[in-house]
């Protein structure tokens, strides 16, 4: 748990992805042969071996928000990197990466600043993050337009320590699984080319670019999914084992690879 606490905990919006690189850098370089980091900021490891070569890929950025525009009274206005809904981020506290030093807020609304109450459904630009400090303070700790804000949610348990709920569990839960694998996977005779990729929230990017640089014969994105358990024919919920996906909005699945990883499964 210590090193998935640690990758959540980490900052990573796309873009920013590097203090989560500088975690699965370490992790990672007693079980392979190799490591970089390509140009676009993918970290790929690689366990040398027989082909055919196997690609397993993992993202490592996680939505957040970012600098738009500050008034001089210290409100900093944002855009989202990656989806987000507004309702979800009205109260939560936050952390900006400045040049200089990190700061700390809350994201809140006119209104609630005032004591009022809100009779409407904010939208993005609505909403601001409140520091607690001026324009001028924040300028002398390199916070400015551009600089990314992370949300601040340490890792719990709901119930029992059987479910976790924190930030970035997309995807810091697919790089877990990889560094576990690489550790597992350490004797495997075949060629295995870990990737840890960037800038998945905000339209693939890094996935796309390992994917040619590697050219794999088979490759696995291992990411996560929401659940479906209120809906009257359930078929993905939490406990019930991993989920295959067969087709979203992007692209249709391997016949060949979910057929294998199927069997696989009801072997075990």
């Amino acid at each position: 748990m210590e090193l998935l606490e640690n990758l959540i905990s980490a900052v990573g919006v796309s873009g920013s992805e590097e203090s989560v690189r500088n975690i699965i850098s370490e992790e990672m370089k007693p079980f392979v042969d190799k490591s970089y980091v390509d140009n676009l900021g993918n970290f790929i490891a690689q366990k040398k071996g027989t082909v055919p070569r196997v690609m397993l890929a993992s993202h490592m950025d996680e939505v957040g928000l970012m600098i738009k525009n500050m008034d001089m009274n210290g409100r900093i206005y944002f855009s989202t990197v990656g989806s987000i809904d507004s309702l979800a981020l009205i109260a939560q506290k936050v952390v900006i990466k400045g040049d200089v030093e990190s700061v700390q807020g809350v994201i809140t609304t006119k209104e609630m600043m005032q004591g009022d109450i809100i009779n409407y459904l904010p939208k993005i630009a609505d909403l601001m993050v409140d520091t607690g400090l001026t324009k001028k303070e924040l300028d002398s700790k390199g916070v400015k337009v551009g600089s990314p804000i992370s949300f601040i949610k340490p890792l719990f348990y709901l119930g029992s320590k059987q479910i976790i709920s924190g930030k970035a569990l997309d995807d810091r839960v697919g790089c877990y699984i990889l560094c576990e694998l690489a550790k597992r996977l350490k004797k495997n005779k075949n060629e295995i080319f870990y990737v840890f990729t960037v800038q998945e929230e905000v339209g693939l990017y890094g996935a796309k670019v390992s994917a040619y640089e590697v050219e794999p014969a088979y490759a696995i994105a291992v990411e996560v999914t929401e659940t479906d358990e209120y809906a009257p024919m359930a078929t993905k919920q939490i406990g019930r084992g991993p989920v295959i996906t067969v087709k979203d909005a992007e692209m249709l699945g391997s016949k060949c690879i979910n057929n294998w990883l199927t069997d696989i499964a009801k072997k075990r």
